[in-house]
Formats: C-alpha cells, structure tokens, sequence
C-alpha cells in the first residue's frame, strides 16, 4: 500500500535528520570559524545541547529534504511496480530533481540560519551555475547508488554469496553509497573550486583536487552513510515489513 512507501520515507528521514542536522552545522561552522571539523563537532554539539545554536528550525529543514528524497524514491518505484514500469530510469530522475531542489533549499535556508549577512552577500557574489550543475552531477552518483544500483546489487550479494535478504541490503546500503564518494568528490571540489577561485587554471583546478582528494573524500564518505546507509536500509526494512 501507498500509505507504508509514505510511512518508511518519513520515518527513516526522521530517524536520520538529528544526525545530518548536527554535521551540516558542524560543517558550517567550522568553515566560518576556520576550525578542523571534529573540533567543531564537538563544540557544534555542545552549543546545541546548550541552545546556544538553532536546532529546531535546522532540524525541520533537514526533515524535509530526506523526507522528500525517500518519498520520491519510494513513491516513484511503487507506481512503476503497480504498472509493470521498469522503475530504474524515473527512479533516478524523480529523486535526482527533488533531491537537488531540496538539498538547494536547505543551504539558502542554512545560510540564512548561520552566516551573517555579509557572509551571505559573498556567497551570492561567488554563486555560478556551472557549480549548481556540477552539484547535481554530484547527486546524481549518490542517488543512484543510493536507490537505483542497489537492487542489482543485492540479487547479486544473494546469488553469488547466498546472503540474507536483509544482510544483502545491509551491505549495499552502506557500501554503494560510500563508493559513490570515489567518482563524486572530484566534482564536489571542482564545484565548490569554481565559486570561490574563478579565476584558476584548469592545471591549477587539477592539482587542487589532487591536494585535498582524500580529505575531502574521507568527509563525504562519514556523511554519506547516515544519509544514505542508516537511512537507505532503515527505509528498505521497513517497506518490506509493511
């Protein structure tokens, strides 16, 4: 029934927005304070535990944005299932979109939240579209791997390694995901590159890259698995209990 492909998505995305909340806030401030991201993990969390930082409003936010991720992934494969529709390619489309859309309306609204106003007029300065391109690009890996790939590879981890039901779709959940950071942290930088350094080189843009790769991959990998490996397996569960 429609009503459980609702239930999974808002409960998982529930589940996993406390989490995602206090690592964007981290991330955010430990760029403005020029701090290493544990250290402001820590701190980040005890000005929230505090209330000396917004959580609430933060937390809603987030809410929505996986609400809405796992609704369209749930909703999109259930429609194609009930009209005998390959689900793979409108899968990916529907949840890519809403998933862009969403994640572009939390940083306006975390910006708003977090940086002053000065802070904000830079950022709207540096703003291209070339990088709001390469952001979606960069979505569309995780997405993919998140909600399309993963069925595949599931049938796989159960015919070739005679897994579990359940152990398959652990496993999935958390390393497709993860792999997906491989191939979508060089873009990450690119994109974030082309806002803050216009100017740069293309040779220039390489070796940046090649500079801070695993740092930045090793980041998005820890972030990647409560939104995606928590949450992707919590909504898996709970689709196929109802």
């Amino acid at each position: 029934m429609v009503f459980y492909e609702i239930s999974a998505g808002l409960i998982s995305s529930f589940i996993i927005s406390p989490i995602m909340t206090s690592i964007d806030i981290s991330i955010i401030q430990s760029q403005i304070k020029h701090k290493p991201f544990v250290e402001s993990f820590k701190l980040t969390n005890l000005q929230l535990y505090s209330g000396k930082l917004p959580f609430i409003k933060p937390f809603g936010i987030m809410n929505f944005v996986y609400s809405a991720t796992y609704l369209s992934a749930n909703l999109t494969d259930y429609y194609c299932k009930k009209y005998d529709i390959d689900s793979k390619v409108p899968v990916l489309f529907n949840t890519s979109i809403v998933n862009v859309a969403a994640i572009a309306y939390k940083d306006i609204a975390y910006s708003k939240l977090f940086h002053s106003p000065e802070q904000q007029k830079v950022q709207l300065k540096t703003t291209h579209w070339n990088s709001y391109g390469l952001f979606a690009l960069r979505d569309i890996f995780t997405i993919s791997a998140s909600f399309v790939l993963k069925k595949d590879f599931n049938e796989f981890l159960t015919k070739r390694f005679h897994l579990s039901t359940h152990v398959a779709d652990l496993v999935s959940s958390f390393t497709l995901p993860v792999a997906a950071q491989l191939i979508s942290t060089p873009i990450h930088i690119l994109s974030i590159d082309l806002m803050q350094q216009p100017n740069q080189t293309i040779q220039q843009r390489i070796e940046h890259i090649k500079r801070i790769y695993w740092n930045v991959c090793l980041g998005r990998m820890l972030r990647v698995i409560p939104a995606f490996g928590i949450g992707g397996f919590l909504n898996d569960m709970i689709r196929e209990n109802s």
